[in-house]
């Protein structure tokens, strides 16, 4: 998997909040709702790379002014609430990904 990252995460004690893909896309529906609650102190500091994601790449999800791509797996942070958020809009096409998610987040 290839994790890309535009900053360094000082500190622990963050939580890693990951969609539970499922029917109607509830998880990662909670996860745009839990980033647009909090828009104002979200940074977009990654994104995901791996071969069980079906690349996608689009315009803003939250906003038609923004211009800006989004890609179909994006890891962000809420520095206040001490959470790094992980936002999936791609189909996974294998399990693996999801062990290898949880995997990272033992790095941090």
């Amino acid at each position: 998997m290839d994790f890309y990252i535009g900053r360094k995460i000082e500190g622990q004690g963050y939580f890693l909040v990951f969609p539970s893909l499922s029917l109607g896309n509830v998880g990662q529906l909670s996860i745009d709702l839990l980033l647009q609650s909090f828009s104002d102190q979200v940074e977009k500091v990654g994104y995901l790379n791996h071969p069980s994601l079906l690349p996608v790449v689009g315009h803003s999800p939250y906003s038609i002014d923004v211009a800006e791509l989004y890609l179909g797996c994006e890891v962000y942070i809420i520095d206040k609430l001490k959470l790094i958020v992980v936002q999936i809009r791609t189909l996974l096409t294998k399990v693996m990904f999801q062990f290898r998610v949880l995997a990272l987040s033992e790095e941090f």
